[in-house]
């Protein structure tokens, strides 16, 4: 007598391994990716340019609130480990395209720390010199 899984049970079994591709298949296209494309500090106004290397659209949406900046988007923003809101030059960013990311305040070394909703985040550091 053979002993094994019967017919059914093995295409249950490759049913469920297929859901489980797709999901993790998913989940990686739909990443935000962003690549930091330069960083640069004059008169203590740091400058980041991102791009999105990804294949969907990524939301920034800065907005003003009674003159006070809340960030609203797709993309966190932490500078020495504390989260901070600077401006954005564009409300959101298409596949390839580029946008600039602005702080008014670093003094020396400033790191920052760029963190999608989904997707790794990027670091870069920026040098002010006085």
């Amino acid at each position: 007598m053979k002993k094994g899984i019967t017919p059914l049970v093995a295409i249950i079994i490759l049913i469920l391994i297929t859901v489980v591709l797709v999901i993790s298949a998913w989940t990686y296209v739909n990443q935000k990716m962003i690549e930091v494309v330069d960083s640069y500090c004059i008169n203590d106004k740091v400058t980041i340019i991102i791009q999105n290397a990804g294949i969907s659209k990524i939301i920034l949406s800065t907005k003003l609130n009674y003159g006070n900046p809340i960030q609203l988007g797709e993309i966190l923003v932490s500078k020495e480990g504390q989260n901070i809101t600077g401006l954005f030059d564009k409300e959101f960013i298409n596949p390839g395209e580029v946008a600039i990311f602005n702080d008014l305040s670093c003094e020396g070394v400033c790191n920052y720390r760029l963190i999608p909703t989904s997707g790794l985040s990027k670091t870069c550091t920026v040098y002010c010199k006085k």
